[in-house]
C-alpha cells in the first residue's frame, strides 16, 4: 500500500511537469520571444478565425499594420541590445492600448499587427493617431521613436480576408513611409 502510494504520488508529480512543459512550449510556439506580443506563425493561424467572427456576428474588424520608423538606423547608430529595447518598449506600449479581445503581433523584424474587433475604419483612424502620438512621446533610452501605421478594415469590404486586409494595410505603411512616416494611412481595396 505504501509503494502504491508513493508511485502514485511520483506519477502525479511526473504528469504535473509534463503538463507544465507543454504550456510553456505552447506559450513558445505562439509568442515572440523579445517581445511577449503573439508571434507571425500564431497570428497566420488565429486572424482568419477572428475575422470569421466578426463576419459572423456582423462586427467590424480592423487591422493596423505599424511599421517603425528609421529602425535600421537605430540598430546602427546604439546598437543591436538598444534595438532590441525599443522594439519591446513599442511592443509595451501596443499591449497597454489592446483592449480586451484585440490582438497584437509581431509580425517580423520592426514591424508589428493590429486586429481590432468592433472597430470600424474610422475609429481605427483614430486608435491608430492615438497610439502614433503616445509613441512619439515614448522616447526609450532617450531614442525619438516614431512609426508608420496603414490601416485595413471589414468595415471596407466585408468578406475581406486575413491576405487581403494585410496588403491593403501594408501597402498604406508604404504610402506612409514615401509621405514622410510618423503618418497613418487608410489603405484602399482595389
Amino acid at each position: 500500500l505504501i509503494a502504491r502510494s508513493r508511485n502514485l504520488v511520483l506519477s502525479k508529480r511526473l504528469l504535473d511537469t509534463v503538463d507544465g512543459q507543454r504550456e510553456r512550449m505552447q506559450e513558445l510556439a505562439m509568442t515572440d520571444q523579445l517581445t511577449g506580443l503573439y508571434n507571425r506563425h500564431y497570428m497566420v493561424d488565429i486572424a482568419p478565425k477572428f475575422l470569421s467572427n466578426g463576419l459572423r456576428h456582423d462586427f467590424d474588424v480592423s487591422l493596423i499594420v505599424i511599421d517603425v520608423d528609421h529602425f535600421k538606423a537605430i540598430n546602427d547608430n546604439y546598437g543591436h541590445a538598444t534595438g532590441d529595447l525599443v522594439l519591446r518598449e513599442v511592443a509595451k506600449l501596443l499591449k497597454s492600448e489592446c483592449r480586451q479581445g484585440d490582438f497584437a503581433g509581431r509580425f517580423g523584424g520592426e514591424e508589428f499587427v493590429m486586429l481590432l474587433h468592433h472597430c470600424n475604419a474610422d475609429d481605427a483612424l483614430n486608435w491608430a493617431d492615438q497610439v502614433r502620438e503616445k509613441l512619439e512621446r515614448l522616447k526609450p533610452n532617450d531614442i525619438p521613436v516614431t512609426a508608420s501605421f496603414g490601416i485595413a478594415s471589414s468595415s471596407q469590404q466585408r468578406d475581406a480576408s486575413f491576405d487581403q486586409l494585410f496588403s491593403v494595410a501594408d501597402k498604406a505603411v508604404y504610402e506612409a513611409k514615401s509621405q514622410g512616416r510618423n503618418q497613418v494611412r487608410l489603405g484602399q481595396f482595389p
